[in-house]
């Protein structure tokens, strides 16, 4: 028979999960695997947390600064330079940006199927970099441009604008279609006859160089600078990764070009003309024959041009005065009241400077040296 005491002792109680087996058994121990895997379960979730809040971050850089890239390559592509200088916070104040601040773009052939392709982001240095791909001219080119971040934001800060290099004989400065004036050209050397920047002529000359201008991607038209010069070429500008110079002329002087020069040949000795003293006339291309034995103070009352000098031009926008001119002069000095004399033209070299309106002549009279 049992003792009730022990019954009390040994029957499982409802409320304990682990009660003693008939068999008076303990409590299991928790294994450890279990407390490692509930502390790696919270470790999960926690740095879940963080990765979440991480990679919006992240997430929202490189959203604001593709949008920029698709913003700044669909403005050049739509020919909208104005869109596209903000977006580069382009300086317009410079000369080296003149023709991106021209309407030069949209009057352009310009890029097609453009596209934003891999994107590197550096939120913690506020760095950017996009891979370009897009068609010109028939052909596949691909670049990349680099984005910055400050306080205003994302903006580009290089990238898909190229030196605007015009080569070509240094006749005149050409012009290009939606910039307003002639591109100025610089020197370089090309096989190429002509004279050069330092006034000497050479087989191997001189021809126009880098603009030191710069320009979007496209496939500009170069127009003659004013109405005496004609195109020589097409008149298409590549400006592109691939584009390759062409060693040749744009623009060549035309008839309209001689007859100018000849009227301002002209022009210039009839306000010489003018002139009242032997010293003047020959300091502006009259030079009365020496043997008349007047002196640079004698007075002159009449200059009669018997025959204008003729201007030879060269290919480069130099020339000289040929074919002498003929004169008479009356004097009134103390011996020579009244006597006419002989006089010539002067030698010189004339440089002939295309301007956005016309022709600008400077005269280099040898007798000056």
């Amino acid at each position: 028979m049992t003792d009730p005491q022990q019954a009390q002792q040994t029957a499982p109680s409802s409320d304990d999960p682990y009660p003693l087996d008939l068999w008076g058994a303990e409590k299991p121990a928790v294994p450890r695997w279990a407390w490692w895997l509930g502390a790696g379960l919270t470790l999960v979730v926690l740095g879940g947390a963080t990765a979440v809040i991480v990679w919006g971050a992240a997430s929202g850089e490189r959203g604001a600064a593709s949008a920029v890239a698709e913003r700044y390559v669909e403005a050049i592509a739509d020919g909208d330079a104005d869109a596209a200088n903000e977006l580069a916070r382009v300086n317009l104040d410079s000369p080296e940006n003149a023709v991106l601040a021209s309407d030069a773009l949209s009057e352009a052939e310009r890029i097609a199927d453009a596209e934003v392709g891999r994107l590197r982001v550096n939120g913690e240095a506020g760095e950017a970099e996009a891979r370009i791909d897009y068609r010109l001219a028939g052909r596949s080119h691909t670049d990349t441009i680099r984005l910055v971040q400050d306080g205003g934001g994302w903006y580009v800060d290089d990238g898909l604008v190229y030196d605007l290099a015009m080569y070509g004989y240094a006749t005149a400065p050409a012009g290009i279609e939606g910039f307003d004036g002639p591109v100025p050209l610089e020197y370089g050397s090309a096989p190429a006859h002509g004279w050069g920047s330092d006034g000497s002529y050479s087989d191997e000359g001189y021809v126009g160089g880098p603009t030191g201008m710069r320009a979007y991607p496209g496939v500009y038209t170069v127009v003659p600078p004013n109405e005496f010069f004609d195109l020589v070429s097409d008149g298409r500008l590549e400006v592109s990764p691939r584009a390759e110079p062409r060693w040749d002329e744009w623009v060549i002087p035309n008839r309209a070009y001689e007859a100018e020069v000849d009227r301002q040949v002209e022009e210039w000795f009839d306000a010489c003309a003018d002139e009242r003293t032997v010293g003047a006339l020959a300091e502006c291309g009259i030079l009365v024959d020496a043997y008349a034995g007047a002196s640079d103070r004698d007075l002159v009352t009449d200059v009669e041009i018997d025959r204008y000098p003729s201007f030879e031009g060269y290919d480069s926008g130099w020339g000289e005065l040929g074919g002498e001119g003929r004169f008479t002069v009356t004097l009134d000095g103390e011996r020579s009241e009244g006597e006419t004399v002989d006089a010539t033209s002067d030698g010189a070299e004339v440089s002939v400077e295309a301007t956005e309106d016309g022709l600008e002549l400077s005269f280099l009279f040898y007798s000056a040296y």
